[in-house]
């Protein structure tokens, strides 16, 4: 009977556990991705400790230092975006257009396709009526959801300041919920785990980087359209 009772005591407390996490699961993934951001800053700030920056100052210096190259990757990388964007809607137009003209001329599926694309001017009206309307709303709403990300984004880069500076707290707060005897043990491997948690989070972020210039330079080279968009 003891048996069943724990065994259901276990069942009970895993549910309402899950059914907590899901309620906050906003707040539990900001602080997750908070803690990787940290993870990931940590080795950052010591380095400019080892130049003489006090501790206040190598954190603004990091964070700041992050931030402009956020801001600037999103803003170059935005430009060229936008322009091979604007590039490839004139290009499918021009290649609608280009096809209404050949295939009517062509073999009988290319006819029969032909037949029934309408001009290209009906589907830019299509796009301004009501069902058009909607279709924009549906883009407005991914904009949103951009803006959205933004702003997940300055969070965490904020919850991350806050657990960089207050980090022997924040440490002290949940090992406190553990024994005396297993806190020791509990730092050590909580340390090591951050910091291969940074470890792996930085060398994904470079070599994501790297890739994306390398082969977008490497399709300019090849001559080939949008090596911005291919690359990234």
């Amino acid at each position: 009977m003891r048996r069943v009772l724990w065994a259901a005591l276990i069942v009970i407390s895993t549910v309402a556990l899950v059914a907590l996490l899901w309620q906050f699961r906003i707040a539990f993934w900001l602080l997750l991705l908070a803690l990787v951001a940290t993870a990931t800053m940590r080795p950052v700030i010591r380095f400019f400790r080892e130049r003489g920056l006090s501790q206040r100052v190598a954190m603004l210096t990091s964070y700041g230092l992050v931030l402009l190259a956020v801001v600037g990757v999103i803003g170059v990388l935005g430009f060229f975006l936008l322009t091979e964007l604007q590039q490839l809607g004139n290009d499918a137009v021009r290649l609608y257009d280009e096809t209404r003209l050949e295939w009517p001329e062509g073999s009988v599926v290319q006819q029969t396709i032909a037949a029934r694309m309408p001009p290209s001017f009906e589907i830019y009206e299509a796009l301004v009526s009501e069902r058009g309307i909607g279709f924009l709303q549906t883009l407005s709403g991914a904009t949103f959801g951009i803006t959205g990300s933004l702003a997940i984004f300055v969070t965490v880069l904020v919850l991350s300041v806050y657990l960089t500076a207050d980090q022997a707290r924040f440490e002290r707060l949940w090992l406190s919920l553990l024994p005396i005897r297993q806190r020791a043990r509990a730092r050590t491997i909580w340390r090591d785990v951050e910091a291969n948690v940074g470890d792996y989070t930085r060398s994904e972020l470079v070599q994501s980087l790297a890739a994306a210039v390398v082969l977008s330079l490497g399709y300019w080279v090849l001559g080939l359209s949008y090596p911005v968009l291919l690359g990234v």
